[in-house]
């Protein structure tokens, strides 16, 4: 399956897909419990260790990409 280059992805279910930042895990946006905002983007992530770690320094899985 290739995938083009946005925001996320559709899986073959047609669910937003989306990578944890912090793990590089996949993560189901309709399901994903674990989010922040971050210069107007929203980011999901795989668990509450991820998003903690994301909160605390969001500039460190971020960069220049927001």
């Amino acid at each position: 399956m290739e995938f083009l280059e946005t925001d996320h992805q559709l899986d073959h279910n047609g669910k937003h897909l989306n990578i944890d930042v912090v793990c590089g895990m996949d993560v189901i946006e309709e399901k994903s419990k674990h989010q922040s905002m971050y210069l107007g983007a929203t980011y999901y992530f795989c668990s509450n260790a991820c998003q903690k770690h994301f909160d605390n320094f969001p500039e460190r899985y971020v960069g220049d990409k927001a």
